[in-house]
């Protein structure tokens, strides 16, 4: 039973998210696709909250384990592993936010910003001037990422003192970085260099 409730929690969610956004959609009288962007960036928002919450809570419970409890947990789990940070480290908070809104941040703009300036600035409306310029949004996009992952994992190893190891995971955790070994992660321009550079 559990296993169909986790299945159907995303899509439960979503059907949630456009009953909210037909009620918002009359409240505020905004079309329902604005609502329905509306509802789910605030769904977005209220489930990382949660998140948040919960990771807070375990943080404190295994603060209070002792340094044996701690290690052998932390074999199974790196989010026991890497929920105490070292001794006199940088704040891995701080240090995946910024990675957060100086990478993913300008993701979004990047994205469409083309589309949207064709259409709205330069008034054309043409099926393959709007598939083209999608296409170059995504590019634009990609190669940001691309290069400003590669500079985040570089700042957060070098100046933040973050364990390689953290890194990968607090990245993934923070939807930065691509899970270790997947194709997406080779598109990275550290990870492309360093495959150029190898013999």
């Amino acid at each position: 039973m559990k296993a169909i409730g986790r299945y159907l929690l995303i899509p439960g969610l979503l059907v949630a998210c456009g009953g909210v956004a037909w009620f918002l959609a009359a409240l505020l009288a905004v079309s329902h696709k604005i609502a329905l962007l509306l509802t789910i960036i605030l769904a977005y928002f209220l489930v990382s909250a949660c998140l948040g919450v919960f990771r807070y809570r375990l943080r404190k419970r295994v603060e209070k384990m002792t340094a044996a409890e701690r290690a052998a947990l932390a074999e199974f789990s790196p989010e026991i592993a890497y929920s105490v940070p070292a001794p006199g480290s940088a704040s891995p908070r701080v240090t995946t936010l910024v990675g957060v809104i100086a990478v993913n941040g300008p993701v979004v703009p990047l994205m469409i910003g083309p589309l949207a300036l064709l259409q709205y600035v330069f008034k054309v409306h043409d099926p393959l001037a709007s598939a083209s310029s999608l296409a170059l949004g995504f590019l634009l996009a990609w190669t940001w990422w691309s290069v400003g992952v590669t500079v985040w994992r570089w700042w957060a190893a070098t100046h933040r003192g973050m364990p390689v190891g953290e890194v990968q995971w607090r990245g993934e955790q923070a939807s930065l970085l691509w899970p270790k070994n997947h194709f997406f992660e080779k598109t990275e321009l550290g990870k492309f260099l360093s495959r150029r550079h190898a013999p």
